[in-house]
């Protein structure tokens, strides 16, 4: 073999043992829960399972990821919250909340309208919030406010931020029996209740005309958690169906047609749904058999059907198997799939969706890890 040759030979050979472990080390990490927010997102990973490892991307400008900077991130990036560890956490457009270990509710970034319930106005990175009571806590964030169910038998419900259409709800949320969702669109609050001595499942909202009916919502089955859209809710039944109320225009109630409905109307074709998520404009649902289905607006790929035509009826994300936890906002979802990697798709303009670009995604495109 002459000697240049058995150069290239060599070359070769180090180039195939060096390939596996640069494959092993470009391989992202794992994902074991997915958080989305309009502007960015987090996810928790399993590296440190005595702390606690998440990772967080997207717009910052406000510190609504909660870092204690301004720094946008464009891929998911690893940090810690001040507060400790994350138990549950809610993402706004310009601030996000999270409780934590030890019963403790905690908000961060733009506080305008006392979003953040800490009783100023001054925007900040981190800010301490609602002294819940520990046992069954639940957060929610909407459009400019912010919800939490707290009591041990989850029957109190205090908000904090914007109320100029209700969406605080002032003392509608006593009802004397336990709270089981809370959902909270751009200017609605919905919360469903546990079902009462033979009666209907009772859903109450307040805020914006459009999306919160001044009467109860009543459904007749159970109620397993609800999601808020925009201008629109929907309930995740027992029975596998999802039902939605609210605005319509772009199909987001996914029943075939864009009227909208006070009272919920049943999202054609939908069975087996294990989760339902919201958008601003458009709803998702993931399948127990692992497949998704979205409907509603389209004109940022929210659907991934390969068109930017809406759809008022589901549509079946093409080439996502295997899901296991979705979330949805602004005009983007996220899928966790089996095997802990998580893709999204929809709008990008503010690296909301992790992929290191602000290029929309029209099929869901892999979460990408700093």
């Amino acid at each position: 073999m002459s000697r240049s040759r058995r150069a290239f030979a060599f070359a070769a050979a180090l180039l195939a043992a060096a390939s596996p472990v640069a494959c092993k080390r470009k391989k992202p990490p794992i994902a074991t829960r997915v958080w989305l927010g309009p502007t960015g997102g987090c996810v928790a990973t399993p590296e440190h399972p005595t702390s606690g490892t998440f990772a967080c991307w997207g717009a910052n400008d406000a510190g609504q990821l909660g870092d204690g900077t301004t720094d946008a991130r464009r891929y998911a990036t690893p940090m810690r919250f001040a507060a400790g560890e994350v138990v549950e956490l809610a993402l706004g457009e310009r601030h996000g909340c999270g409780v934590f270990q030890g019963g403790k509710v905690e908000c961060w970034g733009d506080d305008a309208a006392y979003r953040l319930g800490a009783g100023d106005r001054e925007g900040r990175a981190s800010a301490p919030t609602f002294d819940a009571g520990g046992a069954g806590l639940l957060v929610a964030v909407g459009g400019a406010h912010t919800c939490v169910r707290s009591g041990g038998q989850g029957e109190r419900l205090r908000c904090s931020g914007a109320a100029a259409e209700g969406q605080t709800g002032g003392g509608a949320w006593s009802r004397g029996v336990p709270i089981r969702s809370i959902a909270l669109g751009e200017a609605h609050t919905c919360a469903a209740y546990e079902r009462g001595a033979g009666s209907s499942e009772m859903v109450v909202c307040r805020g914006r005309a459009a999306a919160a009916p001044p009467a109860p919502v009543l459904v007749s089955v159970g109620v397993k958690e609800l999601a808020a859209g925009g201008d629109h809710t929907c309930a995740l039944i027992d029975d596998g169906s999802v039902r939605c109320w609210g605005k319509n225009d772009r199909g987001q109630l996914g029943d075939g047609t864009t009227h909208d409905a006070a009272e919920p109307v049943t999202a054609s074709g939908v069975q087996g749904a294990i989760q339902v998520v919201a958008g601003r404009r458009h709803t998702c649902a993931l399948l127990h058999v692992g497949t998704v289905v979205c409907w509603g607006a389209n004109d940022h790929h929210q659907l991934a059907i390969g068109t930017t035509e809406d759809s008022a009826l589901p549509r079946v994300v093409v080439g996502l198997v295997g899901g296991k936890e979705l979330a949805a906002a602004g005009d983007g979802t996220c899928a966790r799939l089996e095997g802990g990697y998580v893709r999204c798709w929809g709008k990008n303009d503010r690296g909301q969706l992790g992929g290191g670009s602000y290029v929309e995604h029209s099929v869901p495109v892999q979460l990408q890890f700093r």
